[in-house]
């Protein structure tokens, strides 16, 4: 395991990886859906990492419209059938308890969305640009679209750039337009990010808010609850900052992993730290810990040499911090999360000796 979220091109199995280890993504009870924005870093080629995760307490999400804040820009101008980067999707249906889709995101050509049914009822007009992936769930095909727009008129106020994107219902069959095997979605991502430079420019430095609006279905039936849309929003800091160092201390047979949280230049303390450990046979939750006022965290752990020497990966993430909204909500159903946006996952890696010979 690398530094999941500190890599761009495992971005999307961060998400998936923290859902499958237990990590909450939300320091909060679970909503009905949340969304996370993460900061890919200018080296990787910069852009963003979308999250949306829909809880499977609540009816089944029908559509995404997601709002870009002003300060980022995205192109709309990419060739048709370019590949802009990732699609990441942890799911389940009726057959298959849990599984993990990862798959090229390319650009489509806009031009045959008019006359494309699908695209109508998901998301009626012409648009700038959309975005697509197709993956595989037994025998069936499934394909995921956003459909990618400036904003105007009074939709300016919510952001400068939407992207809206519509699942199948996981309530009726196939041959009536549903999903197979009623699949439905613990985490759905969106990786834009290409080794030229991602089509979505991230602004230099701020906070910025991000919204995503979801309709989800009326529950047993394929058709729309349009009274039922609610939002999720998120915080993102640029720039975010967690780093980690560890070093092993022969004396006392420890592990020490320290590093420190900052945002926008400024210590972000009280905040938990959680970091997992992996190497050869080895995939372990070593513990949470809280940062102190300058942002500053440290943990020990034990851990006993062997006949080999080893070679650990520590991964040290922060959760979003989510909690109620803070502005009136503007969707029918209200408002369900407002957090804050983690930065990328630090890494570290230490050596641990092997035991000496009596």
């Amino acid at each position: 395991m690398r530094g999941l979220r500190g890599l761009v091109v495992l971005v999307v199995s961060a998400a998936i990886a923290l859902a499958l280890t237990g990590a909450a993504p939300s320091a909060s009870a679970s909503p009905a859906a949340q969304l996370v924005v993460l900061t890919i870093p200018a080296k990787f080629g910069g852009g963003v990492a979308l999250e949306l995760l829909p809880s499977e307490k609540a009816p089944a999400p029908a559509r995404f419209v997601t709002y870009v804040p002003a300060g980022y820009a995205v192109d709309t101008s990419v060739a048709p059938g370019t590949i802009i980067g990732l699609l990441g999707a942890l799911y389940y249906t009726k057959s298959i308890p849990i599984d993990v889709a990862n798959v090229a995101l390319k650009t489509g050509d806009p031009a045959t969305l008019p006359g494309d049914p699908a695209a109508q009822a998901c998301a009626a007009g012409t648009h700038a640009a959309f975005w697509t992936a197709t993956f595989k769930v037994g025998k069936s095909s499934v394909t995921i679209r956003f459909y990618v727009d400036p904003t105007t008129g009074a939709e300016t106020a919510l952001g400068a750039f939407k992207l809206v994107s519509c699942l199948a219902s996981p309530y009726v069959p196939l041959a009536q337009g549903g999903a197979p095997g009623g699949l439905r979605y613990d985490i759905l991502v969106a990786s834009l990010f290409r080794p030229t430079g991602s089509i979505v420019t991230n602004p230099n430095s701020g906070t910025f808010l991000w919204r995503t609006f979801v309709t989800p279905y009326s529950v047993g039936a394929g058709t729309l609850n349009d009274a039922g849309t609610f939002e999720a929003r998120t915080h993102v800091l640029i720039p975010h900052i967690l780093t980690a160092h560890a070093r092993y201390l022969r004396r006392t047979k420890t592990v020490l992993v320290t590093g420190k949280l900052s945002a926008l230049g400024k210590p972000r303390g009280g905040l938990r730290v959680e970091i997992l450990a992996t190497g050869k046979g080895l995939a372990a939750d070593w513990g949470k810990v809280r940062t102190h006022a300058d942002g500053s965290y440290s943990l020990r752990r034990r851990v006993r040499p062997g006949p080999r020497a080893r070679h650990l990966e520590l991964d040290v993430y922060l959760a979003s911090v989510g909690g109620p909204c803070v502005d009136p909500p503007v969707a029918p159903a209200g408002c369900v999360d407002e957090n804050v946006s983690p930065p990328n996952d630090a890494t570290a890696k230490v050596k641990i000796p092997k035991r000496p010979k009596k």
